[in-house]
């Protein structure tokens, strides 16, 4: 996947991987059996491109004395998260039932826009004439 986020830059292939990732999440809440669950699932293999997309982010954007803390910073929650979900997504379940997949994809598209609002202000901080 790293090679498919060089190709439109990581800022582009980043956003298309949390799209793929959402509209995946989002497809399994209309599946109805294995084989459908199974086929909702391939899209999702496109968010692994979020991972190389964030470390070429981390590379560009932060010098070298804070990269690790910056890798640490975005890599902690996916790694808490996947400790945490059973006991979540039993919570959203129970309380909305099928609920569990529309709302993470839901939480992936919240994140989308934040991610591309965030780059847009950071790339134009970047670029902005000095004025002092």
């Amino acid at each position: 996947m790293g090679r498919l986020i060089d190709l439109p830059g990581h800022a582009v292939g980043y956003a298309v991987a949390m799209v793929f990732w959402s509209l995946a999440s989002m497809g399994h809440a209309m599946a109805n059996s294995l084989s459908g669950f199974v086929i909702a699932a391939c899209p999702r293999v496109r968010r692994s491109g979020s991972f190389p997309a964030s470390i070429k982010s981390v590379a560009e954007w932060f010098p070298k004395k804070e990269r690790a803390l910056a890798t640490g910073n975005f890599s902690t929650p996916a790694r808490t998260s996947a400790q945490l979900s059973p006991a979540d997504c039993s919570l959203i379940v129970s309380i909305w039932a099928g609920a569990g997949f529309p709302l993470t994809g839901a939480f992936g598209f919240a994140w989308l826009i934040l991610w591309l609002l965030l780059y847009a202000h950071r790339n134009s901080i970047l670029t902005a004439p000095n004025r002092t």
